[in-house]
């Protein structure tokens, strides 16, 4: 973060006294910073503060935290804290955070922010009061801090979405190609809807974010959408994964109706488990005791269906390569990544909700969903990249062709003939 510079002047009011006055210029290259402390020993005091900085440096917030070990003790003596990990050790229905930036929600008419003009730079001015209420004596802390700066390093979500970006656009390159090859087939094109679904989700989200930067509150409709889009997404990747393993449009025109049966059995069960921990958070969750929707009981069940769809997915790729050998090497780079994508979210789950601290396990949760799934399309990207020089290249039958083959291919690898200029290139 670059250097800000901001103009504070408090003033702490109580009943019998006039009160505390602290001013100056805070010029600092931190996120958080400690400002003053003030011990409000009557029944009501007053806290009224007259914040000036430059608008580049938004969104500052005034942190009050009481003399608690759970407050400013972990705020202030655990130097690995992050200016968000501070920020979550504060309960915003107890009004321990103040937003100073026009757009943010303001619990009486005195307080307000407003722009300025100040040597030829846009400023925030911001100034209010908040009241206290106390049965004894306790000290309370100031700090200020800007946990959302952009003047950091690229947010997490606005990182993958342009990762997202990149993949969906290369996709769009090799669809071309394929469908001029006329192999454009139908787990491409499912591909296709997964990466899709996983571009609308990512943007909701950045957007929400990029609000919640703003003002403190976001979108929470648009992060919930986004939510929804993902398990949209996830759902039909992993029906692609299992397709793959049984080799249809690989090996096989056709799935036989019991592994149809199973495929469809285990598709619903894993999407309403998805769709159901969503809800869970909505209706069962206490937010005073549990932070994440990770922490919830289909979070559990969905760490058994992966583990159950990685043995499931194994077993058929190993049935696939039995009987179709020359796919043996696609089907050893699908099931390197399988264990990985697979594994990873159940691991990373169990670390989060057991040895994370808690303020950091939404983020810590999301971050690694976002880096598996991107993972999964560019590994999947890769795999079917349709050049000659990859070996690996799954499809060896024309779209056209597949209507005149019977449940399994022939088991050998079609050349591909491009006329380029009166010659044919052929490549495997």
């Amino acid at each position: 973060m670059g250097y800000k510079i901001i103009i504070v002047i408090f003033c702490f009011l109580i009943n019998t006294v006039e009160g505390k006055i602290s001013s100056g210029i805070l010029i600092s290259n931190n996120d958080w910073e400690y400002l003053d402390r003030f011990c409000f020993v009557s029944q009501e005091g007053t806290f009224k503060y007259n914040i000036y900085y430059p608008k580049n440096f938004e969104l500052q917030s005034i942190y009050m935290y009481y003399d608690t070990d759970n407050q400013w003790k972990a705020a202030y003596n655990n130097i690995s804290l992050t200016c968000n990990d501070r920020e979550r050790l504060l309960d915003p229905k107890n009004y321990q955070i103040i937003r100073l930036a026009p757009s943010a929600k303001f619990i009486d008419e005195h307080s307000s922010c407003e722009t300025i003009e100040k040597n030829n730079e846009s400023w925030y001015h911001c100034f209010g009061k908040r009241s206290f209420f106390s049965m004894r004596p306790r000290w309370w802390y100031f700090a200020i801090g800007n946990c959302d700066s952009q003047n950091d390093a690229l947010p997490i979500s606005l990182l993958f979405l342009f990762l997202i970006i990149v993949v969906l656009l290369s996709s769009i390159i090799f669809s071309y190609v394929l469908k001029k090859r006329k192999m454009l087939h139908i787990t491409f094109r499912l591909f296709l809807h997964s990466l899709f679904c996983e571009l609308i989700a990512s943007t909701l989200l950045w957007m929400h974010f990029d609000r919640y930067a703003d003002d403190g509150e976001g979108m929470p409709l648009l992060k919930f959408c986004s939510m929804i889009l993902r398990q949209f997404s996830i759902v039909l990747f992993v029906l692609l994964l299992f397709l793959i393993a049984k080799g249809y449009t690989i090996t096989r025109a056709k799935i036989s109706t019991c592994s149809s049966i199973k495929i469809v059995f285990f598709i619903s069960a894993y999407f309403v488990l998805r769709l159901l921990m969503l809800g869970w958070e909505i209706i069962i969750f206490d937010p005073a005791q549990i932070t994440y929707i990770s922490e919830s009981v289909p979070a559990y069940c969905i760490i058994y269906l992966n583990i159950c769809g990685w043995i499931w997915f194994s077993r058929c790729s190993w049935v696939t390569v039995k009987k179709y050998p020359l796919k043996k090497r696609f089907y050893i780079f699908m099931n390197i990544f399988s264990t990985f994508w697979f594994w990873s979210g159940p691991i990373v789950l169990i670390i989060a909700n057991f040895i994370l601290d808690n303020w950091v396990r939404e983020e810590v949760v999301q971050g690694v969903d976002s880096a598996i799934i991107t993972a999964g399309f560019i590994f999947f990207l890769i795999l079917t990249c349709p050049f000659c020089k990859a070996k690996h290249f799954p499809y060896h039958i024309r779209t056209n062709q597949i209507a005149n083959q019977q449940n399994n291919f022939p088991n050998n690898v079609y050349e591909i003939g491009a006329i380029q200029n009166g010659t044919t290139n052929n490549c495997a």
